[in-house]
């Protein structure tokens, strides 16, 4: 073999078309050349983010009903998503142009995820910090005022571990047997929630030397029992799309738990991880046309 050839490239091919090169020449200041267009690129000026928002949503209802193009051909790109969302959410809305923000904050504050986590933290036994932060995720079929109630009841006796399978006896308001009707009916309700709860926790914890994806299967079960998983499905605020992705995530736990052989203590941190490179989407629920 000889030596490589050089070549020098005398002109720049990335910007062949006048519209690109007008593009690169005009990039931080357009509204120098006013209004207009140029084999393939516009631009335009707005008023304000509103305005190009409208202006935007102009040009892609003209490509899909003029120019044959499918609202998923199209994507729209912008600097700051703060700034622009309110703007494109509302204005693609009016204009029944379905989308997606594809940027959006990871999976780890979601609350599938933190059911999960709480979940794991319990594994060798229940702590209450993790308990209320589960029940806390608006995911279970129970009440915030029954939350409230075992959180007050928790706090003032001091309920950790196996004392939540333990009758509630003590008064709600502290020491001592309830006094008067009024406290016997608090009592009575902090109970009935009591066995709720302890009702989806007892089969978790009742696992026998069960880690790694045995562990992540009973915490999903769990999740099961307390009706989360199908409010997650039935997420409204954005559609199936967060629920798939929970549920891709907890598979992926699963999947690395048994490939792996992670152990219980490993679990919450690896699931942080996968939450965290995972990010959430809303998806107004609009058809593509």
């Amino acid at each position: 073999a000889g030596e490589p050839e050089k070549i020098v490239l005398g002109t720049n091919e990335r910007f062949r078309t006048s519209g690109l090169r007008l593009a690169e020449m005009y990039f931080r200041d357009f509204s120098i050349l006013g209004d207009g267009d140029a084999e393939g690129v516009k631009w335009f000026t707005g008023n304000d983010r509103y305005d190009e928002a409208k202006r935007v949503a102009d040009e892609i209802v003209t490509l899909t009903r003029e120019n044959g193009y499918r609202f998923s051909d199209i994507s729209v790109l912008f600097r700051d998503a703060d700034q622009y969302r309110d703007p494109v959410t509302r204005t693609f809305s009016q204009f029944g142009i379905p989308f997606i923000f594809d940027e959006g904050e990871d999976m780890l504050s979601a609350p599938g995820t933190v059911f999960m986590l709480c979940a794991l933290e319990m594994a060798s036994g229940i702590r209450t910090d993790s308990l209320m932060r589960m029940l806390k995720t608006d995911l279970c079929d129970i009440s915030v005022d029954e939350i409230a109630l075992l959180e007050d009841y928790s706090f003032i006796h001091g309920i950790e571990g196996g004392e939540w399978f333990v009758p509630f006896r003590m008064s709600p308001s502290g020491f001592g047997l309830p006094e008067g009707k009024e406290e016997e009916k608090i009592l009575e309700d902090t109970e009935r929630a009591r066995i709720k709860v302890a009702e989806w926790i007892r089969p978790f914890l009742d696992r026998e030397g069960k880690e790694g994806k045995e562990l992540v299967r009973a915490a999903y079960e769990m999740m099961d029992r307390c009706g989360a998983v199908e409010t997650v499905e039935k997420n409204d605020k954005a559609g199936r799309h967060n629920a798939e992705l929970l549920f891709d995530i907890i598979q992926q736990l699963y999947d690395m738990a048994e490939r792996e052989e992670l152990s219980g203590t490993e679990l919450p941190d690896t699931l942080r991880i996968l939450a965290r490179s995972t990010r959430s989407a809303d998806i107004p629920r609009v058809g593509d046309g």
